[in-house]
This record gives structure tokens, C-alpha cells and sequence, in this order.
């Protein structure tokens, strides 16, 4: 009995919690304004901003309501928040690095509001705030699942209208056209390569739950899978092909639930393929393309131009980190530095690109450019402690296998690609869910029951 008044002491927190992940899951995903797409960004800043200070504050005015009138006591919220995860504990080491990184950043007020993709220390610490209580106080179950599953229809719908020449919305203005901006903007994300991040999530919960839940509408989540499959072929985004196809690999066999010879039997295979396609990406040089530079990369031969100028990106970025190993240059200044902008001749668009530096294009990587060694090593030990934790609860626990997968596509595609707070919050989200997961409930409670 004292258990169950302890559970109903927190209901109110759960169903804030819910509320805030179903706004994030509708209206962050689908927000725009009249300005289009050349507002977008903006846009979304504004809506993550409005959520993501709105949560903490319910929680906060919640928890004084709830001290007032003597149905929370201090040390039942303090035995609540004991109950986090390590990683919880390594993500706040790595914002304190982050404010720290600010404080001493060269830039000033840049490093806390953020010179060009708005991930300045302000957005990282409502990111980890927001994370922190999500794995609090919120549970996993089906209802965001499907929530999410109808916006991304209506998000995919959006998307292929446009691919199809239309303009729903009205967010190409003028001349502006899916192809006449050569295929880069879709939908109310806007750059495709963002859009490719989301599908490196939102596509494993979908495929997950089908696999673990036993409800009998689960099946109903085929359609947004499909649909965000085609977009995904359609915009081609190649860094999301890989975190979809490395990630589902390592995935699937938990979420599966193989036995242990299943597992070694999975891995065995696995990596008899990876290795068959070394010897031959080694041996075999297709003449150009992605194929080509792995080829050269396996001879040791590497040109800037590799990953469409990603290599220049890394060298560039590599060279300037001892000056600022410790804490970084700040969040979000790397516009600032004077890195040498490169360019590039697109065959597929037949013109030269040229294109400033102001991300590393590998989000570990920005971390330690921007935040430094601390930054990057409390960020990498908490995201380690979640992983472990999907490998030994997704026998036992269906949100586990789920959000696990979803983590792991969106953090191997994540090596190619930028954060910023269009799709990054959706990201956080997981990482909560999942360091929320088994928290309380026993296995496979929280998906059944259906609360946030």
C-alpha cells in the first residue's frame, strides 16, 4: 500500500510528462510560419523554446503546489530523483562543462545563444533539463507511439506533395521548388539531411513496436513506416541509410529477444559479411562515388573531398582543437573561428559548391570542438550507460528494445551529421524514455499500460 501511494503521489508529473512528449511528437514536429522555409529554423526555435521551458516550469510550479498542500514531501521527490539513472548523472556533469565552456568562451555572448544553428548553452541546458525530468518523472508507453505515427503522415504527406511538384502550405515562396532547390528542403523540417536524423527514430519505434507490442492495432503503424521509407528513398540521404542500416542490425537481434546462441549467431554472421565487403570494396574500385572513396580509404589514400567535403571539415576541425582541448571555443561559435571554407563540384548538380564551416558534420566531434574533452567524455559515459542499459533490459522490456534502437540508428548517423534543435529534441526525448524505462514498473508494464 505505501508503494501504491508513492505511484499516486506522482501522477501528476507522469501526465505533465505526457503532455510534454505528445506537444513535442505534434506541434514541434509540424510547426511552421508564414515566412516558409526561410523562417523555418526560427520557427522551430521558437516552439522547442515554448515547450521546452514550459515543461520544467509546469514541474517546478507542480512541485511547489504539491508542497504547499502536503501532498509531496521533499524526501519522497528526493528518493524519485535518486532513482535516475547514471546517466542522468553523467548528462548534468555535461552541462555543467557546457556552462563552463561558455563562461570562458572567447565569443561571449554567442557561446550562450549560438552563432548560426541556435545550439548555444541556452538550448543545451533546456536539452538536458528537459531530459533530466522526462526520465524522472515520465514512463514509456503506446500512446505517443501512435501520436507520432499520425504526424509523421501528415509530416511524409507534406513531403511528398512537394517531391511531386505541389506546394502544400505554402512553404516554397516564389520561384522556390522541391527541385528548383535541387532536392534539399522538404516538408516542415526543411533540410533534408535533418529529416533523414528523424526517420533514423521515428522508423525503429514504429518497426519495434510492431515487433514487441501484442496489441492487435499495432499493425497500423506499417502505414507511417511504409511512408517514411518512401521519403527516405526519395531524398536519398545517405548518412540516415547508414545509421538505419548499421543501427537496425546491431538492434534487431534484441529486440528480437535471440537467445544467446541466436545472438552469437547473429553477430558470427554479421561480421563474415562486414569483412567479405571490405575484402572487396579493398580489391574492387568502383571509379567513383561513395564506393570509390572507401576504396581509397582502405589503401590509405584519403582527399578532402571525401564524404562531400567532410574530410576538409574534420582536418580543419581536428587542427584547432589542441588550442582549446579542455573546454572548447564555446557552444555553437565554430562560424566564428575562421575556418577555411571549401567548395566542391556537385556532378549531380553540375555547378561548383562552395559552403563556410560552422559544424563539424559529426556530432561527437562538434562536442569536443565546441565543449571540449570533459564535455565530450561525461556525453559519451552517459549515452554509454543508456546503451548498456538497452542490451540488458530488451529481453525483458519492450520500451527498452524499442527506444535502445532508436538511439543507436540516430547516434551512428549522427557521425556524419549536424545537430540542431529542429530534430535534436526528439533525440533527448528518447534518451529520457529510455533512461525512464524500468525505473518503477516492472517488465513490459509500461507499454501495455499506455501512460505516458
Amino acid at each position: 500500500m505505501k508503494q501504491e501511494k508513492k505511484t499516486d503521489n506522482f501522477l501528476p508529473y507522469e501526465r505533465v510528462s505526457l503532455v510534454f512528449v505528445l506537444l513535442m511528437c505534434v506541434f514541434h514536429l509540424l510547426y511552421f510560419d508564414e515566412a516558409g522555409l526561410s523562417g523555418l529554423s526560427a520557427a522551430k526555435r521558437a516552439s522547442f523554446y515554448i515547450l521546452g521551458c514550459g515543461y520544467p516550469a509546469m514541474i517546478a510550479l507542480l512541485t511547489v503546489f504539491s508542497l504547499c498542500t502536503g501532498t509531496m514531501h521533499v524526501k519522497a521527490l528526493w528518493t524519485r530523483l535518486r532513482q535516475c539513472s547514471a546517466a542522468v548523472w553523467l548528462m548534468l556533469g555535461y552541462l555543467l562543462f557546457t556552462l563552463i565552456s561558455a563562461l570562458v568562451s572567447p565569443y561571449g555572448s554567442e557561446a550562450w545563444l549560438g552563432s548560426s544553428r541556435y545550439e548555444g548553452a541556452v538550448t543545451i541546458a533546456i536539452y538536458v533539463v528537459d531530459f533530466f525530468l522526462v526520465a524522472a518523472f515520465a514512463k514509456p508507453g503506446r500512446l505517443p507511439v501512435y501520436v507520432l505515427g499520425v504526424s509523421m503522415i501528415l509530416q511524409c504527406t507534406i513531403c511528398i506533395l512537394q517531391i511531386h511538384g505541389g506546394n502544400p502550405l505554402g512553404l516554397y515562396r516564389g520561384t522556390q521548388s522541391f527541385a528548383a532547390l535541387d532536392g534539399f528542403y522538404v516538408g516542415t523540417i526543411g533540410n533534408v539531411g535533418f529529416l533523414g536524423g528523424l526517420f533514423c527514430m521515428v522508423i525503429p519505434i514504429f518497426l519495434g513496436y510492431m515487433l514487441r507490442s501484442k496489441e492487435p492495432w499495432r499493425f497500423a503503424l506499417a502505414l507511417p513506416l511504409l511512408i517514411c521509407l518512401y521519403v527516405l528513398f526519395r531524398i536519398f540521404v545517405l548518412a540516415a541509410f547508414v545509421g538505419l542500416g548499421a543501427g537496425l542490425a546491431l538492434a534487431l537481434p534484441f529486440v528480437l529477444r535471440l537467445p544467446k546462441k541466436g545472438l552469437a549467431i547473429w553477430f558470427g554472421v554479421l561480421g563474415g559479411l562486414g569483412l567479405c565487403a571490405l575484402v572487396f570494396l579493398w580489391a574492387v574500385d568502383s571509379g567513383d562515388g561513395f564506393l570509390h572513396e572507401l576504396h581509397e580509404l582502405l589503401h590509405g589514400r584519403a582527399e578532402p573531398t571525401f564524404g562531400t567535403g567532410r574530410f576538409n571539415i574534420w582536418q580543419q576541425v581536428l587542427s584547432r582543437i589542441p588550442q582549446r582541448l579542455w573546454f572548447g571555443y564555446g557552444p555553437d561559435t565554430m562560424k566564428l573561428v575562421g575556418l577555411t571554407p571549401f567548395s566542391r563540384y556537385d556532378e549531380e548538380l553540375g555547378r561548383t559548391v562552395y559552403a563556410s564551416i560552422d559544424a563539424a558534420h559529426n556530432e561527437y566531434l562538434n562536442v569536443l570542438f565546441h565543449q571540449g574533452i570533459f564535455a565530450l567524455a561525461a556525453y559519451l559515459g552517459a549515452l554509454g550507460v543508456l546503451l548498456r542499459r538497452f542490451v540488458k533490459r530488451a529481453r525483458s522490456s519492450a520500451a527498452a528494445a524499442i527506444l535502445g534502437a532508436a538511439v543507436l540508428c540516430y547516434m551512428i548517423q549522427a557521425l556524419f551529421w549536424i545537430s540542431q534543435l529542429i530534430v535534436a529534441p526528439f533525440f533527448w526525448l528518447c534518451l529520457g524514455l529510455l533512461a525512464a524505462d524500468g525505473r518503477t514498473d516492472p517488465p513490459e508494464k509500461a507499454i501495455k499500460k499506455g501512460r505516458g
